[in-house]
């Protein structure tokens, strides 16, 4: 009798919704910072006027530290071109290169933490489906299989051996309905940090 393998479906609490992620990007300290740094240098390019300068680029670069989606970081750089034998920068060029990396830089990591998030709830997902296909109905034929094969045991119409493979089957399917349970709960958890470090980046969880 295999009854006592059953395993009761713990039915984890939903997680943070990804438009709720992203509002509450907009409270983080940096993404208050990078706001402050374009309204002072639109105060810069507003005063500084022009110059001869040619125009600054500016640009984004995705910087890898690991396998995982939720390891990746944005980066923001700045190059001004200077004309040929002259040491003049013109301010408003650059207040207009440090406005558009911080304002590139802000949207780049909101959609990045979204997108770390979206990944991680499709492993949720994947997880979850691997584990409701091991559903009431399914469990119940394979209970029925082995009652099959053990009274057909009792009336000499198979063997020992064939019962005890029909048994060894059936108690590795529950196996791993048990398995599939706790990849499940693993990846609620990991997407569970991966929205914990989008909305508090200076924190473990």
């Amino acid at each position: 009798d295999t009854s006592g393998l059953a395993v009761s479906a713990v039915v984890p609490a939903p997680l943070l919704p990804v438009d709720s992620l992203v509002s509450a990007l907009d409270l983080r300290p940096d993404i208050r910072a990078f706001r402050a740094e374009v309204d002072e240098a639109q105060a810069e390019i507003d005063v500084a006027g022009t110059g001869n300068l040619g125009e600054p680029e500016f640009g984004l670069y995705l910087k890898k530290t690991g396998g995982n989606d939720s390891e990746n970081h944005v980066g923001a750089r700045v190059s001004i071109p200077l004309p040929f034998l002259k040491t003049v920068t013109r301010p408003a060029a650059v207040a207009e290169a440090r406005r558009d990396a911080a304002t590139d830089l802000q949207h780049a990591e909101r959609n990045l933490a979204e997108l770390n998030l979206r990944s991680s709830l499709a492993r949720v997902e994947a997880a979850r489906r691997g584990f409701a296909a091991y559903d009431t109905e399914t469990r119940e034929a394979i209970k029925q299989a082995l009652e099959l094969a053990e009274r057909a045991y009792a009336q000499g119409r198979i063997d020992v051996f064939a019962l005890t493979e029909v048994a060894r089957a059936t108690v590795d399917i529950e196996l791993n309905r048990i398995a599939a349970l706790g990849r499940w709960h693993e990846s609620l958890n990991e997407a569970e940090e991966v929205a914990g470090r989008g909305l508090n980046p200076g924190e473990n969880r």
